[in-house]
């Protein structure tokens, strides 16, 4: 007789070793669900990794026009090449920072419909994509706000650092190379700085309000209720929902290191500056960029997807957990719970003494030298019961005559 399968979602509390069986659990047995509700998130990944890349091919080529000294000793500034080009590159950054806003804006929606999917298996229901897209209509714009703010905020911070790093590095460079040179290191050791600082504050505050978009999507809480409800679900859990923050970053560390790989391998062929670069070369460069953005797509969808399950996962844990819809906790003794626990309910009956044997134990003792109580009378005479006949046979007597006897010894 084969053993009876596991549940998709089994009862609270969630080990580390539950929590991540469910998590795989939902992902296979519903990835066309989570492809259907993650292509906007994964579209908006392989557009912000082009546009990452984009970037810092301009950052690159800036700096190494700055520090090899060039242009300045020819009397030009750099920089002047830069501001030259400068309105095409705030066109192109301020169209793809409002893509990212935008897909940031309907990818919350999309997780939070993840999670009002998995809740749907916790309650023994079949998760839809109609559901799950009607149970958070309008949750993008309750986001709205919390968003523009954390927008606004980054985009502040980041614009002022850029300016200052433009002002020093023109200054520099307009005196000489060294000087550029220095200010550029002095410059990189800030920012290493600075990008410490803000992550630990950044990890801090995800942390805390891990549980945001579920908590907006099953309790229909706005974007302020909801960070509250968050900061409340994880007092205590801190901990332990870092550690889980961590094995996400882990995994999508490994997930995303396969298609690093790629450029490395296919682009030496495209900078080859020799005179046998032939069109073949080209062509497996341009391919090899091709396997690479579709390397990004599957790593996204796979990291988004874990997380995504995996976040609505912990948080029906800890609903259930707070609202002590748990199971007891199993006996050390031999693996069998006390009567009246773990399912198991006390005896409707009270144990009876075997018939025919009195009942077992030791009674307290009186002194042996005086008369137990009760057995006295009111004149002082012994009032002991009758001793009664006694039924053990009496120790043989060596004269008396046999019960029987053998013929021919009468």
């Amino acid at each position: 007789m084969s053993a009876p399968d596991a549940p998709v979602f089994p009862a609270s509390p969630l080990r580390f070793g539950d929590t991540l069986a469910t998590t795989m659990r939902l992902f296979y047995r519903h990835i066309g669900l989570w492809l259907g509700l993650l292509a906007l998130p994964v579209f908006g990944s392989v557009v912000a990794t082009f546009g990452m890349l984009t970037a810092m091919m301009f950052a690159v080529l800036a700096v190494l026009i700055v520090v090899s000294g060039g242009p300045v000793v020819s009397g030009i500034n750099p920089f002047d090449d830069i501001a030259a080009a400068s309105p095409e590159l705030i066109g192109v950054a301020v169209v793809l920072l409002v893509l990212s806003f935008l897909v940031v804006l309907f990818s919350g929606r999309l997780y939070a419909a993840m999670s009002v999917a998995v809740k749907q298996v916790a309650d023994d229901e079949r998760p839809s994509f109609g559901h799950a897209w009607s149970a958070t209509r309008g949750l993008q714009w309750r986001l709205l706000p919390l968003l523009l703010l954390l927008f606004g905020i980054t985009v502040t911070l980041i614009g002022l650092f850029v300016i200052m790093v433009i002002v020093v590095m023109r200054e520099a460079a307009a005196r000489n190379s060294d000087a550029a040179v220095g200010a550029f290191g002095i410059l990189a050791l800030v920012g290493v700085f600075l990008y410490f600082v803000a992550s630990l504050v950044v990890i801090a505050l995800r942390t805390k309000f891990y549980y945001l978009l579920p908590a907006m999507a099953n309790e229909g809480l706005g974007a302020v209720a909801g960070l509250r409800r968050s900061w409340q679900l994880t007092k205590g859990e801190f901990w332990r929902t870092l550690g889980y923050l961590l094995l996400i970053a882990v995994v999508n560390g490994f997930l995303f290191s396969i298609p690093q790989s790629i450029p490395s391998m296919v682009m030496i062929p495209a900078v080859d500056t020799s005179d046998e670069l032939d069109v073949l070369s080209l062509l497996v460069a341009n391919v090899g960029m091709w396997i690479f953005f579709l390397l990004v797509a599957v790593a996204s969808f796979v990291s988004f997807a874990l997380a995504g399950v995996l976040q609505a996962v912990l948080y029906v844990d800890r609903v259930r957990r707070e609202r002590g819809e748990v199971l007891p906790p199993a006996s050390p003794v031999g693996g069998y719970p006390p009567a009246g626990s773990g399912g198991y309910p006390a005896p409707a009956y009270s144990p009876q003494a075997t018939p025919g044997y009195p009942a077992q134990g030791y009674q307290s003792q009186a002194d042996p030298g005086a008369p137990p109580a009760g057995l006295a009378d009111s004149a002082g005479a012994s009032a002991y019961p009758t001793p009664q006949p006694s039924f053990a046979a009496p120790p043989d007597d060596p004269q008396a005559p046999p019960d029987f006897y053998l013929p021919g010894t009468r």
